[in-house]
């Protein structure tokens, strides 16, 4: 019996470990576009790309998708155990497939059409996750909050209102005004995600069949999000404050990995009991 549950962990860990290294190929995967572009632009591309996607199109449905994540961030106030991470998971891998594509294609002016597969690809990949973990959901789990991760709420908050406007010279820096009730946030990956897995992990859904899921998503949030401190802070430094409105992303993708690295030397040590 120990012999067969060490084993199936050594097979969940592989499949992981697969799973990291193709998000991390994925992540450098070429863009397709209708126009001729250049592989030393591709970064220029997928800028283009990601200031004016499909997702900001339709302006007047931002803020139906800013209180969807808000419902979703809430549901373990308004619903009881499985119902609640049932919401969470299902909206998650939803908002991901639409996400996946529409923040991550555009017309741009230089290249045509443009759309970087590989950050479709990879949050395809997430989604499938939690999807997964749904089909292989039990009833009778019950909400746990853990009080020593509240403090989550306040990378949380930041990434929720995302407080920010364009100067006139295209410069991105802090705002705070009316903006925030209808800008981009819920069409963004990375303002989504802090939100979601930060609720996640506050009421301890980070557990039972969605462990894998969360565990991938954490990593991918973490790439992301270091992809975006080095282009902000680093590449990019007048448009410094776009870093800090990614920390978020950063810190609980952290957490994440943290929580399900004990709960991980938890379940060995039940393993060899």
């Amino acid at each position: 019996m120990v012999g067969t549950r060490r084993s199936k962990l050594g097979g969940k860990g592989r499949r992981r470990t697969w799973l990291k290294y193709l998000a991390g190929l994925l992540l450098v995967a070429p863009c397709y576009a209708t126009g001729t572009l250049p592989p030393q632009e591709t970064s220029r591309a997928i800028s283009e790309v990601l200031s004016n996607p499909f997702a900001v199109q339709l302006p007047a449905l931002l803020p139906i998708a800013k209180a969807l994540l808000m419902l979703a961030m809430l549901s373990p106030l308004l619903l009881r155990g499985d119902h609640a991470r049932k919401a969470l998971y299902t909206y998650y891998a939803a908002i991901l497939v639409v996400v996946g594509f529409l923040q991550n294609m555009a017309h741009t002016t230089d290249y045509g059409f443009v759309w970087v597969i590989g950050n479709t690809a990879i949050q395809l990949l997430v989604a499938a996750g939690f999807a997964r973990a749904l089909l292989r959901e039990h009833d009778g789990w019950a909400l746990e909050l853990h009080p020593e991760r509240l403090w989550l709420i306040a990378p949380m908050a930041l990434a929720l209102v995302e407080p920010y406007t364009a100067t006139s010279d295209g410069t991105l820096v802090f705002a705070f005004n009316a903006g925030v009730l209808v800008n981009d946030t819920g069409v963004t990956y990375c303002m989504i995600t802090p939100v979601v897995l930060g609720a996640i992990l506050i009421w301890g859904m980070e557990v039972g069949a969605g462990a894998s899921a969360v565990s991938f998503a954490s990593y991918v949030g973490l790439l992301f999000g270091i992809l975006n401190l080095l282009t902000w802070f680093v590449f990019m430094p007048a448009n410094w404050w776009m870093g800090v409105l990614h920390l978020p992303l950063v810190i609980v993708s952290v957490v994440g990995l943290a929580c399900r690295r004990r709960a991980k030397e938890s379940e060995a040590l039940a393993s060899i009991a």
